[in-house]
C-alpha cells in the first residue's frame, strides 16, 4: 500500500510536469505522459502499482504452470510495455535477463528502454513487418489481446508464438465471460452491443465490437474454447498449460502457453 501522506505533496506536480520521476516503493522512475496514470491521485497511483504487481504475480505463476525454473528465462520481451508498468517488475525480478519492450508508442519504447536497459521496437498497427528478433524464453502481453478483433489476434498470436525459444512461455490476458457480466464499465457501444456479443461469445469462443472510429481497435471478449481455437491457428507449436481467471488484477483471464520444446541453454 502507498503511503498517501508520501505522495500528496509530490503527485500532482510530477503527473503535470515533463520529467520522469521517483516514487518510493516502485522499481524505476515513472513518466507524465503515462497513460496508465491517467487517474492522477493517490488512489491511481497505488493501482497502477498494483496492478504492476499483480502482472509480475502471474508472470510467475505462468512459468511454474509450465514447469520452467524462473532460472532459465534468460530473454524476455514485454509487448504493450507502454511506459513500463509491467517493464518495471519484469526487470526487478528479473535483473540479468535480456530485456525486449515493444509497443505502439515511440516514446514509450524509448522511455522503457532507457529506463531499464531493454531493447526497444516500435510496433505497427496490423503488427505487420515486425521482427521480434531473437526467441524469447519469456513474453508476457497485457490488455493488448483484450482489444483485438479476431484477425489481429490470430496473426499476434502466431507471431507471438513464432517469438518463443523452444519451452519458452508466452502470458497473455483476456477479457472472459465473467466480464460481460460487467458490460457498463466498458462504456455504452459495449452494453448497447452486450446481446450480440453474448452470441458471438457462445459461437465462436470470441467477441468484439470497435471503439467509435476504430475498426480494428476495441474491445473483445475471449473463452478458452476461443483461446483453443487461435492457438490451433496459429500452428506454431503451442500448448494451452494454464488459465487463471480474472488473475490479472482480479479482473482479466490469464492464460499460460508453452512452445513445444525444452529450453537450450546458451554459452554466457
Amino acid at each position: 500500500m502507498i503511503a498517501p501522506t508520501v505522495l500528496s505533496p509530490l503527485l500532482g506536480k510530477q503527473l503535470g510536469g515533463q520529467q520522469p520521476f521517483r516514487i518510493r516503493g516502485i522499481p524505476g522512475r515513472l513518466h507524465p505522459a503515462d497513460s496508465m496514470l491517467a487517474v492522477p491521485n493517490e488512489a491511481g497511483l497505488a493501482h497502477y502499482l498494483r496492478a504492476g504487481r499483480s502482472a509480475m504475480e502471474v508472470i510467475l505463476w505462468a512459468v511454474s504452470a509450465c514447469r520452467v525454473s524462473g532460472s532459465d528465462v534468460q530473454s524476455a520481451l514485454d509487448f504493450a510495455c507502454g511506459y513500463g508498468r509491467v517493464t518495471r517488475h519484469l526487470r526487478s525480478s528479473f535483473p540479468g535477463v535480456r530485456l525486449t519492450v515493444c509497443d505502439l508508442d515511440p516514446g514509450g519504447v524509448n522511455f522503457c528502454r532507457e529506463e531499464f536497459r531493454a531493447r526497444g521496437m516500435v510496433s505497427t498497427e496490423r503488427f505487420d513487418g515486425l521482427d521480434l528478433g531473437e526467441n524469447h524464453d519469456l513474453i508476457m502481453v497485457g490488455s493488448l489481446f483484450t482489444h483485438l478483433p479476431a484477425d489481429l489476434f490470430q496473426v499476434l498470436l502466431t507471431l507471438l508464438g513464432s517469438a518463443l525459444s523452444p519451452g519458452g512461455v508466452l502470458v497473455i490476458t483476456t477479457h472472459g465471460p465473467s466480464c460481460l457480466d460487467h458490460a457498463a464499465i466498458y462504456g455504452p457501444h459495449v452494453t448497447d452491443m452486450e446481446k450480440s456479443l453474448r452470441s458471438d461469445l457462445d459461437a465462436s469462443g470470441h467477441a468484439y465490437v470497435p471503439y467509435p472510429g476504430r475498426e480494428s481497435y476495441g474491445v473483445a471478449f475471449t473463452t478458452e474454447t476461443g483461446i483453443a481455437r487461435f492457438i490451433h491457428g496459429a500452428d506454431v507449436g503451442l500448448k494451452l498449460r494454464g488459465r487463471w481467471v480474472r488473475g490479472w488484477d482480479e479482473h482479466q483471464d490469464v492464460y499460460a502457453l508453452i512452445r513445444c520444446g525444452s529450453f537450450r541453454p546458451r554459452a554466457t
